[in-house]
C-alpha cells in the first residue's frame, strides 16, 4: 500500500498547472507529406475541390479531382497554369492522394528543380490521432498511447516554435518521415487513438519551464542513449536502464551483408576501399553504443561513423548503433540490440510498462525524469 501512495504523489507532482498558455483552439501544424515529385493527383471524393492562395479563400472551383504537375515555370492544375503555389480545399476537408488520405487543406508548392511538394495544414490534435497509427499501434494499451501522444505533442510544438524563430520563411513545420515524426495520414486514424488524444488534450512535457524536443524511438534494447551522442550539442533526458522492452521483436537483431556489397555501398558514399582485412568498433565513453566502425583495408584504416553506417545500409537493416560486428568468410555479420537512436522514450518499453499496469504519467516520468507534464491549453 505504501508503494501505491508514493506513486500517486509522484503522479500528482508530475501533472501541475500550466507554464505557457497557447491560443485556443490549439495551433495548426504544417506537415510535409509529399516531396520532390513531378506530379500528384488529389481526389476530393464527393466534395468539389477549390484552389486559391494562402490567406485567401479558394474561389476557383476545379471539380472533384485535381491533377497537379510542376515544371520550371510553376504549377499546372488539370492542365491550366496557376503560379508557384496552390492551396487545395474542400467542404469536407478530406482528400485522397494515392493510397493515403489527408485532412485539412493541402498546399502544393512548385520547387526550383521543376518538381513539387505537398504540405498538409491541419489542427495539431487531429494530426496526433494519425501519429498513433503511424508511430506505434492503436491496439497497444491505452496508457502507452497516451504517453506517445504527450511526447509527440511536445515534439511537434517544439518544432512549430523552433521553425518560427529560426526559419520563418520555411513553408512547413515538420516532415512526415523518420527524420521527424512518422505520419502516414488520416487513413490510419482509430477510435482508440482519438481516445488517447482527447484524454491528454493540451498536455505537454516541459523542462525548466520550456518545451523541448521530446525524442523517442522504437526500442532501446535495454538502455537509452545520451542525445549528444546522436546530435552534436543536443540535450536529452537522463539515460536509464530499461527492462520493459524485452518483448520487442527488435530487442535483439542480426544483419549479414556480403563483403562485395559492403564495399560497393561504401564506395557509393565516397569511402574508397577495395578490400577488408579486419573490422572492429569503438564505443562512446558514456554509452554501450558505437561511435565508429573501424575497417582495415589495403588503403589504410577507415573510421566510419556508426550513425552514418545506418544511413548507408538502411535503418531497417542496421537497426541501431549498438552492435558487434565480425568478418566471417565473405560476409560481415552484425549482432545488435534495439531499434532507433535510443534517445528518450522507448516505445516498446512504454508498452511494457503499460502492460504491467503503469499509468502514462509514470511512463513519461521514467523516460523524461527531468521534465514535468503540464496543460498548455
Amino acid at each position: 500500500m505504501r508503494r501505491i501512495i508514493i506513486c500517486s504523489c509522484l503522479v500528482l507532482a508530475f501533472l501541475t498547472s500550466p507554464i505557457r498558455v497557447f491560443a485556443a483552439p490549439p495551433p495548426d501544424i504544417r506537415v510535409l507529406v509529399i516531396n520532390d515529385v513531378p506530379s500528384v493527383t488529389i481526389d476530393g471524393g464527393d466534395s468539389y475541390l477549390r484552389y486559391g492562395s494562402l490567406g485567401a479563400r479558394g474561389d476557383n472551383r476545379i471539380g472533384s479531382k485535381a491533377i497537379i504537375r510542376a515544371d520550371e515555370s510553376g504549377l499546372f492544375i488539370n492542365g491550366k497554369p496557376c503560379g508557384n503555389e496552390a492551396v487545395i480545399s474542400s467542404s469536407t476537408r478530406n482528400y485522397t492522394v494515392g493510397s493515403k488520405s489527408f485532412f485539412g487543406k493541402l498546399v502544393v508548392i512548385a520547387k526550383p528543380n521543376g518538381k513539387l511538394m505537398v504540405i498538409d495544414h491541419l489542427p495539431l490534435e487531429r494530426y496526433l490521432v494519425g501519429i498513433v497509427g503511424s508511430e506505434i499501434s492503436p491496439r497497444w494499451p491505452i496508457e502507452s498511447i497516451k504517453a506517445q501522444v504527450v511526447a509527440a505533442r511536445t515534439y511537434a510544438l517544439n518544432k512549430i516554435d523552433s521553425i518560427k524563430k529560426a526559419r520563418p520563411d520555411r513553408s512547413y513545420d515538420i516532415t512526415s518521415n523518420i527524420y521527424s515524426q512518422v505520419y502516414h495520414g488520416a487513413h490510419v486514424e482509430d477510435p482508440k487513438a482519438t481516445e488517447g488524444v482527447d484524454a491528454t488534450r493540451g498536455e505537454i512535457l516541459y523542462r525548466d519551464g520550456r518545451i523541448f524536443p521530446a525524442f523517442y524511438h522504437s526500442c532501446c534494447g535495454g538502455e537509452t542513449e545520451h542525445a549528444h551522442n546522436v546530435w552534436d550539442g543536443e540535450l536529452g533526458p537522463p539515460v536509464i536502464k530499461d527492462s520493459f522492452c524485452k518483448r520487442s521483436p527488435k530487442h535483439t537483431w542480426t544483419y549479414s551483408v556480403p563483403v562485395s556489397k559492403f564495399i560497393k555501398v561504401l564506395n557509393k558514399n565516397n569511402i574508397p576501399i577495395s578490400n577488408i582485412l579486419t573490422v572492429a568498433t569503438t564505443s562512446f565513453q558514456d554509452s554501450p553504443r558505437n561511435e565508429h566502425l573501424l575497417v582495415e583495408t589495403n588503403e589504410g584504416l577507415k573510421m566510419i561513423p556508426a550513425k552514418d553506417l545506418r544511413k548507408y545500409f538502411g535503418y531497417k537493416e542496421i537497426k541501431s548503433t549498438w552492435f558487434d560486428v565480425k568478418l566471417k568468410q565473405n560476409y560481415l555479420l552484425f549482432d545488435g540490440k534495439g531499434y532507433g537512436h535510443g534517445v528518450g522514450m522507448c516505445q516498446w518499453g512504454a508498452k511494457g510498462m503499460a502492460d504491467a499496469g503503469h499509468s502514462y504519467l509514470e511512463i513519461l516520468k521514467k523516460y523524461y525524469s527531468d521534465a514535468e507534464v503540464r496543460k498548455a491549453y
